[in-house]
């Protein structure tokens, strides 16, 4: 059974193996013992071998959570920045008309 672990840089998914086995990627071949995990990172499917010891150290479970799939379009986008820009002209606008507001209440001019 496999399950989600984190370390300090990436996501892996770790798998503890049974009985003693072979690993094989691009740079050798590699013996594991027993107890030994098989990792897997989620961004590239790397895999490498950690001793279930280091693991308990260095890793913490987590849970993977699904976000559900985000759907826009550039029109969408579009109107946002569209509605941004109208809240900052009204900002803006509140503004300088509280500044002219204060100078001619002192008498500025």
């Amino acid at each position: 059974m496999s399950r989600l672990f984190v370390p300090k840089n990436s996501i892996v998914k770790i798998e503890q193996m049974n009985e003693s086995f072979e690993l094989e990627d691009q740079y050798g071949k590699y013996q594991g013992l027993e107890s030994d995990c098989v990792c897997t990172r989620e961004e590239d499917k790397g895999k490498f071998i950690l001793a279930k010891d280091y693991i308990s150290e260095n890793y913490v479970e987590v849970k993977k959570v699904e976000q559900p799939e985000r759907k826009f379009t550039y029109e969408d986008m579009a109107k946002g920045y569209a509605e941004m820009a109208n809240l900052d002209q009204e900002e803006t606008w509140t503004y300088i008309k509280k500044s002219d507001d204060e100078l001619t209440s002192n008498k500025a001019f």
